[in-house]
């Protein structure tokens, strides 16, 4: 499987954070031979519409990995990822 080299910390969605709203996103990224991420499918966000939908998905085109392998050689793969939005300390 790909593993995770690089990625940056999430940006928090300002109208949740104006309501104090955590939430999680569950996405689908393809990860390609370089270890780029090439696409990303929303599968669920909760809460929706607050715009963690948004920031997670630029979260994980930002990520960068090492690619899967099949017998040696580099290979795209579709990786689940969840992202966690939880409420800074005030």
């Amino acid at each position: 499987p790909p593993v995770l080299v690089s990625q940056t910390r999430p940006r928090y969605p300002p109208r949740a954070l104006e309501r104090r709203l955590s939430g999680t996103v569950w996405l689908r990224a393809l990860v390609s031979e370089t270890g780029a991420v090439v696409d990303v499918s929303l599968i669920r966000a909760s809460p929706q519409g607050w715009g963690f939908e948004e920031a997670a998905r630029s979260l994980a085109r930002a990520r960068v990995y090492r690619p899967a392998t099949k017998q040696g050689v580099p290979v795209r793969v579709w990786l689940p990822i969840t992202v966690d939005f939880k409420l800074p300390a005030p």
